[in-house]
Formats: structure tokens, sequence, C-alpha cells
């Protein structure tokens, strides 16, 4: 997995480091291991097997990596998780196991899916309660309805952008590349939302809106029209109309970096 997968950010947002499940050699096993009194502190700090980094390798094992998920949810208790879930199209009964470990979805909140869509399609709508969820991730299916479960959810990352209706307490959208018109009916859905844009960046104004809209060209072009429409309140009012009231809206570039 690349640096530039909204999952990695997700983690290093809360200064964390994960608990990869695929392997043996991390912290929590680490410390249980040099004497009974850190095992007794490892089982004691549930942060450390509340954040879990659970992908799907050409080497895992599925019963021994089912084993570790068991211990680090079963050790974590009740506490917050903060996970990233990537699964190929190897096993497709694998991941449907190991994603049913998952489903205390009270718990969430900060996740990652790059998961098969099949996967998705069959699990996430069983959802009914996000209500710790606060950072949402996916690289596929975003079945509709599921954010309206989460009212503390701030941030969303969608690569590729899936058609949403933003819930109206979002403050961030991340979006990988998008068509003009993706964009515009994105827009149209967000017209409650009341987060005006912070910060104005007067540089680079000669910025435009292309057909592929990308990160610097759609920023600047809301930048520009919103310090236009505050300088000259003649201005044609529809050249302004899709601002959105989003704190931040971003998008990722087509050769996947940021710009």
């Amino acid at each position: 997995m690349s640096n530039e997968n909204p999952t990695f950010r997700l983690q290093n947002d809360k200064g964390r480091v994960a608990y990869d499940v695929a392997r043996i050699a991390e912290s929590p096993w680490v410390l249980g291991h040099i004497c009974r009194s850190w095992r007794h502190i490892s089982t004691l700090l549930l942060t450390l097997w509340s954040t879990l980094l659970i992908q799907e390798t050409s080497s895992t094992d599925p019963k021994h990596f089912m084993a570790k998920l068991d211990v680090a949810l079963r050790r974590s208790r009740n506490a917050p998780l903060t996970f990233s879930a990537s699964f190929g199209s190897r096993d497709v009964n694998f991941m449907r196991i190991a994603m049913a470990r998952l489903v205390e979805s009270p718990r969430w909140q900060h996740v990652a899916f790059t998961l098969h869509a099949d996967i998705q399609q069959t699990m996430l709508p069983a959802l009914s309660d996000l209500s710790s969820l606060e950072s949402f991730s996916d690289t596929g299916y975003v079945p509709a309805g599921i954010l309206d479960t989460a009212p503390k959810l701030r941030t969303i990352c969608l690569y590729p952008l899936t058609t949403i209706h933003p819930p109206q307490q979002l403050a961030e959208l991340n979006v990988g590349p998008i068509t003009m018109q993706k964009l515009l009916h994105l827009l149209s859905a967000a017209p409650e939302l009341r987060f005006p844009i912070r910060k104005i960046n007067h540089a680079g104004l000669t910025g435009f809106l292309s057909e592929q809209c990308h990160l610097v060209h759609l920023r600047i072009y809301l930048h520009y029209m919103d310090y236009v429409n505050d300088r000259y309140p003649s201005m044609d009012a529809q050249k302004v109309s899709i601002a959105p009231f989003f704190q931040a809206l971003s998008l990722v570039a087509p050769d996947g970096q940021k710009t």
C-alpha cells in the first residue's frame, strides 16, 4: 500500500502506530513476551490493540490471522477502533470472516476500507450504528444512507468518488480524480452545509476548472470566486453559486501525487 493511501493518513493523523494483524512481531506482542509485568502493562494499554492494520497478503494464514485479530479485539475491550482493512479478491470467504469480526460498528472511530466490492455490498449496509465514527475512507462502494448513521462524522475520503449525500456536519471531503459533471452533482447535494471556507488563498488566481478537475484547479477557482465576490459584489452571482460551504474540499491529481 502506498503512502498516498488515505488509510495511512487516518492513522498518522492520530499519531499512533498501527498493529499489523498479519505480523507477529508487533509492539503489543513483543511487550507481552518480555516478562510478566510487561505482559500485564500491554494488556492494560487498550490503544495498543485498538489501532489495527488489517490486510491480506499472499502469505497470510487465515487461521493464524483470525486468532490474532480476535485477540486484538478482545484486548482492546470497548476502546474506539482505528483500523484499515485491505483485502484483494483472493479468498472472498476469508474476507467475509475477517470483516465479520469488525461489525462492532459503534466502536468505529477512524476507518479506511480497500475491500472487494462484493464484501462491501453485503457487509456495509448492515451497519446501523456508527455513533462514534469521525473519519471514513473508502476506495469503492459506499451504500446510500450509511453516512446518515454517523452523527460525529467530520472527514470523508473517497477514492474514486462515489455519489453521496454529504452529512450536514461534514467539515472535510477528499475525493479522487473527478469529472466536472460528478463534481457539480456532488455539490448540488450540499446547499444546506454551513461551513464557510476560512482561509482564502489569493495566489495563483489564473487557475481554472477543467473537464478533469483536480486539486489546484478547483481550490484556486473557488478561492478566486470567493475573493472576487467579496471585493466586487456586483459580479454575476451565477459564477459563484457552486462554491460549496466545506472547510476543505480537495482532490487528488491523476498520477496519485497530492498537488
